[in-house]
């Protein structure tokens, strides 16, 4: 049913999260990684936690070499899951990619962790937001979201929005 691409903090905090599910975690370093690639990319949810380094602050301007090199590394692939973006990304980022990559489904839901704590801050955060063009995969996505933090409160809006938000 899940996945989690990047099994980092914010990959480990999603995994936590939804650990009552059994999610397949798949990281680029072997030692981090639970499952295969194509494991990963057959389950209904993928969330995406991939670094996206600031390169510069002022601008919000990040390294998104990684995530692009993540979709063109699977783009001839039959993905049926919606990927949910979990990087923080500048704004314009999840249509760019929607556009680049039409044959896959995004949701943009921005991370609110904190390193230390970011296991608690995900299952206890203030908010969830998902943003993101596509009405189906966005009603699906938040139907995942309420059956499972029904407590935390779902704001959804567009992509940009949701960039924005971050």
């Amino acid at each position: 049913m899940i996945s989690v691409i990047g099994n980092g903090f914010v990959g480990g905090a999603v995994a936590y999260g939804f650990s009552h599910l059994q999610p397949k975690v798949y990281d680029v370093d072997p030692q981090r990684s639970e499952c295969s690639l194509d494991e990963a990319l057959e389950q209904e949810y993928i969330f995406i936690c991939l670094p996206t380094p600031m390169v510069s602050v002022e601008g919000g301007k990040a390294n998104l070499s990684i995530l692009y090199k993540f979709f063109e590394g699977i783009s001839e692939r039959v993905v049926h899951g919606v990927f949910i973006l979990k990087s923080t990304v500048p704004v314009g980022t999840t249509k760019k990619l929607q556009k680049t990559f039409s044959q896959f489904k995004f949701v943009h839901t921005p991370e609110f962790l904190t390193a230390a704590n970011a296991k608690n801050d995900f299952v206890n955060a203030d908010r969830t937001v998902l943003g993101g063009n596509d009405l189906t995969a966005l009603q699906s996505v938040l139907e995942l979201y309420q059956s499972h933090f029904p407590h935390i409160p779902t704001h959804i809006m567009s992509s940009d929005e949701s960039e924005l938000v971050k």
